[in-house]
């Protein structure tokens, strides 16, 4: 794989895994801070949050992945939807 490729899938999985993480984390870390005794987040409610927030990071690493143009001189779109229907294709199409 060229440089320019994973320098590209680096910076756009990073970027698509990122944010529900930092959600999750900020609305975790408010409901612990900002709101009063008797209306905190209960602790069962933390854990599927946090899986939620995973979740979403993981499908957004993949679709990072995906979403970058996996070819080195063309740099793509901003949101990638046409380059993850190209890749998506081409895996499939690579598959035995």
């Amino acid at each position: 794989m060229p440089p320019a490729v994973s320098d590209r899938i680096l910076r756009r999985a990073l970027g698509f895994c990122t944010g529900p993480l930092v959600v999750t984390g900020i609305g975790i870390w408010f409901s612990a801070t900002q709101l009063n005794e008797d209306q905190r987040l209960p602790p069962v409610a933390v854990g599927p949050l946090t899986l939620i927030g995973t979740i979403l990071a993981a499908l957004g690493l993949t679709y990072g992945a995906f979403s970058a143009s996996w070819d080195p001189k063309r740099e793509g779109t901003l949101l990638g939807w046409e380059e993850c229907k190209r890749n998506l294709q081409a895996t499939r199409d690579n598959q035995t």
